[in-house]
C-alpha cells in the first residue's frame, strides 16, 4: 500500500500547527536536552542544499506528518488552549545580521544563522508586514513551546533587524492574517517562566 500525499486542505497552517504542537510539547517535556538540540530532532533535519526557504518547510511538514503517524487533519482547529502553552515566534531571513547575538542569548535555541529550531516550524507565509519594516515580508513561523520562550524571548531582543519578532507584537493588520490563516481567535502570548 502506497502512501498518499496530502491534499491542499490538510496542508493548511492551522493543521501544522497542531503538528507543530504535538511534536514539540513532547520534546520541551522531556526536558533533558540543551536548548540548543532540544528542538532539533534528527528525524525533522531538513535538507541543506537544493531546496528553497518555502519548499524545506514544507519537506520538513510532511516528514512531521508521517512521523506522527498522521495522514489526515485534526479532528478539530487549534484553540487558544492548545497553542497557549507556548508563543508563535517570527523569522525574516532577508534581515539576518550572522552576529551570532541571537544564538548566544538563547543558548542555542536559535541558530548561528538566527533561524528558529526546525522542530518547532509551522508555515512559511508571504506578504507579512512586520514591525520596523515598510515593506511586507516573506516569514517562517514557528510555535515555541513555553519552557523556551524565555530563551527565544532574549534572542528577540538581540535581533538587531528585526528577523525575529513575536506574533503577537505585530501590527494588528498582520496579526489579522495569522490569526485567518491559524484559525485562532486569539494569537498565543505566554511568556512562559525562566528557562532552568
Amino acid at each position: 500500500m502506497s502512501e498518499r500525499w496530502l491534499d491542499q486542505e490538510e496542508r493548511a497552517p492551522r493543521y501544522e500547527l497542531l503538528r507543530a504542537v504535538a511534536w514539540c510539547s513532547a520534546r520541551a517535556s522531556a526536558g533533558d536536552r540543551t536548548p540548543e538540540h532540544a528542538l532539533r530532532s534528527q528525524e525533522l533535519k531538513p535538507p541543506l542544499f537544493g531546496y528553497t526557504a518555502a519548499s524545506s518547510v514544507w519537506w520538513l511538514c510532511s516528514t512531521r506528518v508521517h512521523a506522527l503517524g498522521d495522514r489526515r487533519p485534526p479532528v478539530s482547529v487549534p484553540t487558544p488552549q492548545e497553542v497557549a502553552k507556548g508563543r508563535l515566534l517570527l523569522f525574516d531571513n532577508d534581515h539576518t545580521t550572522f552576529m551570532q547575538a541571537c544564538w548566544a542569548a538563547s543558548h542555542g535555541l536559535i541558530d548561528l544563522h538566527d533561524v528558529p529550531p526546525w522542530d518547532a516550524w509551522v508555515f512559511h507565509f508571504e506578504d507579512l508586514q512586520l514591525r520596523g519594516s515598510d515593506s511586507p515580508a516573506t516569514v517562517l513561523a514557528s510555535w515555541i513551546p513555553q519552557r523556551y520562550v524565555p530563551l527565544a524571548d532574549a534572542a528577540v531582543d538581540e535581533s538587531v533587524e528585526w528577523c525575529l519578532q513575536w506574533a503577537d507584537e505585530l501590527p494588528e493588520t498582520s496579526q489579522k492574517v495569522l490569526l485567518d490563516a491559524l484559525a485562532l481567535d486569539a494569537l498565543p502570548c505566554d511568556r512562559g517562566e525562566r528557562w532552568r
